[in-house]
């Protein structure tokens, strides 16, 4: 646990602190982007064989986050999703993590030419779209019964266990809190350079996390910058 060093800064409290952690439904379309030049004959386009619906937390569907995110990642000889990249954001960070993470446990059937396997790029569109108005009073009782980890505003605190990564990272969020200490906004300002970190680093705050309450006269919401490092 580091000294949390507060600054005002146009009449909003910012806050640096660095968190110590060990590892801790949308509808799709695609498009195949032929990385290389081959004859229609000997070319066989990579298939997705089974996907899992993106889950998002249930503060993301409180709020009714809604966007487009388009994704590339390569299939590779064995058809696993490999390597997402954000190729036109949603414009949420978390939309767009939730779904970089979830391409990544999908299931493809490689791209063969001439009855050979090989990696291919994959381009794949998923949009989110808000729950039903109708949905809300279930989703918001979910919400409140949720167990939260708590967290001090000078402290650190677990933001998710033994998730089994066999790197590390780090990666820098600034995020905003709403009066009762959840997260409200959050936006990933530096890459740790893989996206199950990025994700990590991101949704985990949102989704698990409630601050101690800060409060200025008259400034119910907070916002702080965080600096995630994962054990190497």
């Amino acid at each position: 646990m580091r000294t949390c060093i507060s600054r005002i800064l146009k009449g909003i409290p910012w806050c640096f602190l660095t968190i110590t952690i060990a590892f801790a439904a949308a509808t799709n379309s695609s498009r195949t982007v032929a990385a290389t030049a081959l004859s229609a004959d000997s070319y066989v386009a990579p298939r997705r064989l089974s996907s899992k619906p993106v889950g998002l937390p249930l503060r993301a569907q409180v709020l009714r986050l809604q966007g487009t995110v388009l994704l590339e990642f390569t299939v590779s000889k064995r058809g696993r999703a490999e390597s997402p990249q954000i190729i036109e954001s949603s414009g949420s960070d978390v939309l767009d993590l939730c779904a970089a993470k979830s391409v990544t446990e999908w299931k493809y059937a490689p791209a063969q030419t001439n009855g050979k396997p090989i990696e291919e790029k994959v381009r794949q569109e998923i949009s989110f779209e808000p729950p039903a108005f109708s949905e809300m009073p279930g989703l918001i009782k979910q919400l409140e019964e949720k167990n939260f980890i708590k967290i001090g505003r000078r402290g650190s605190g677990p933001l998710a266990t033994k998730r089994g990564f066999s790197r590390g990272g780090q990666a820098i969020i600034l995020f905003t809190l709403d009066d009762q200490g959840y997260v409200s906004w959050i936006k990933l300002l530096k890459s740790s350079g893989r996206i199950e970190l990025d994700y990590l680093a991101v949704v985990g705050p949102f989704g698990d996390m409630q601050f101690s309450k800060f409060r200025v006269p008259g400034q119910p919401i907070w916002a702080g910058s965080e600096k995630i490092q994962v054990p190497k």
